[in-house]
């Protein structure tokens, strides 16, 4: 994870809660592979996509980057 992404208060919340769910779904679910498979899967979706909402608050920073070069052309043309 990078430097600046850090958890908050507002981050947490909502982590917490998702964990409240999937273990509340784990533990009234039959115990098959394709139950299992199912939660791990969806928790991986799930946390996958705040860990890229996260990082991408800093965009020009962390490991998946976006490119300044579209910005800087054009702050040029409105020069």
């Amino acid at each position: 994870m990078s430097k600046n992404c850090r958890a908050t208060p507002f981050d947490a919340g909502p982590q917490f809660f998702l964990l409240l769910i999937f273990g509340a779904f784990g533990y009234r679910a039959p115990k098959n592979l394709v139950v299992v498979g199912s939660l791990v899967l969806a928790a991986v979706l799930v946390s996958a996509t705040i860990y890229l909402i996260l990082d991408m608050d800093a965009p020009f920073t962390g490991p998946i980057q976006v490119s300044r070069t579209p910005m800087l052309r054009v702050i040029a043309e409105m020069k």
